[in-house]
């Protein structure tokens, strides 16, 4: 939902939802609620232009979705951290996220997911 926010240019409504998000997440105290609301805070970030941002929430909830074995939630994070990474211009780094994040996917297969990472893959 936040990244259809921002594509329609809600910003402000984007910031709403992902605080939402993170409340919710922290009062339902699972580790993947959590995951999700830092994964919403990292497309935030995105939108922002803030690439350490990116990186600390995307990072975050890559740790978490890690701690409870979701191969989605992974490459989901992957993909955010590496579109970070060429916000920030480090084009080497974003396809080595890029193909873990496929690496992630080569068991439990997400094929909206996979077709976002093959898009951003053509770009780098």
């Amino acid at each position: 939902m936040v990244r259809v926010l921002i594509s329609l240019g809600r910003v402000d409504d984007a910031r709403a939802y992902v605080e939402e998000c993170v409340r919710i997440g922290s009062e339902l105290g699972t580790i993947e609620s959590v995951a999700a609301g830092l994964q919403a805070e990292a497309h935030l970030a995105l939108a922002d232009g803030d690439a350490q941002a990116v990186e600390k929430a995307a990072e975050e909830a890559s740790r978490r979705y890690a701690e409870v074995g979701n191969p989605i939630g992974l490459a989901a994070a992957s993909l955010i951290l590496a579109k970070g990474r060429l916000l920030s211009g480090d084009t080497a780094v974003a396809r080595e996220l890029l193909d873990q994040a496929c690496e992630q996917l080569s068991e439990t297969p997400h094929f909206v997911l996979q077709a976002e990472i093959d898009a951003l893959r053509l770009k780098t």
